[in-house]
């Protein structure tokens, strides 16, 4: 395919990955802060200052209390039970993003694979946490459509 080799299809291919799955990930996060906007006073559109580099370690700690308030505002509203509104993994996740950043300030070559360590726990905590606020905007999406259809009636 366009005279590439497998090796090169693959790395292309991660390397689209690691800039899709993000944007993704953004884009789930901007329709938490939308569908909470009442509960919260984040702007949707200041998820986009995540692209922002170094900036972003402390800005995604302020995304995750806006969206942890919206959601368990907005799931109080609509008399259901948030939990922790995903607060606690958010945290380990960003945590686990964060430290490695950090540690690498300290030029220690024997802490090289803890840093690994470190990136590869935070994939399946950052999968998590995905999920959940996902779920979250289904629940919220849902309960909004449910509304908008109950309006139209009358």
């Amino acid at each position: 395919m366009f005279g590439l080799k497998m090796g090169e299809l693959l790395i292309l291919a991660l390397a689209l990955g690691s800039l899709v799955v993000p944007i993704l990930f953004l884009l789930t996060w901007a329709r938490t802060l939308r569908l909470t906007r009442t509960h919260q006073g984040t702007s949707p559109v200041l998820v986009l200052l995540m692209l922002v580099p170094v900036f972003n370690l402390g800005w995604q700690f302020y995304l995750l209390i806006s969206a942890t308030t919206g959601i368990k505002g907005r799931l109080t509203e609509l008399g259901r039970d948030a939990g922790d509104g995903g607060f606690w993994l958010g945290v380990v996740y960003q945590s686990l993003i964060c430290a490695p950043v950090l540690l690498s300030l300290v030029e220690r070559s024997d802490e090289r694979s803890l840093l690994g360590f470190l990136l590869l726990a935070a994939l399946p905590v950052w999968i998590g946490y995905w999920v959940r606020i996902a779920r979250f905007n289904r629940v919220m999406a849902a309960a909004a459509s449910d509304a908008m259809r109950a309006a139209a009636v009358f």
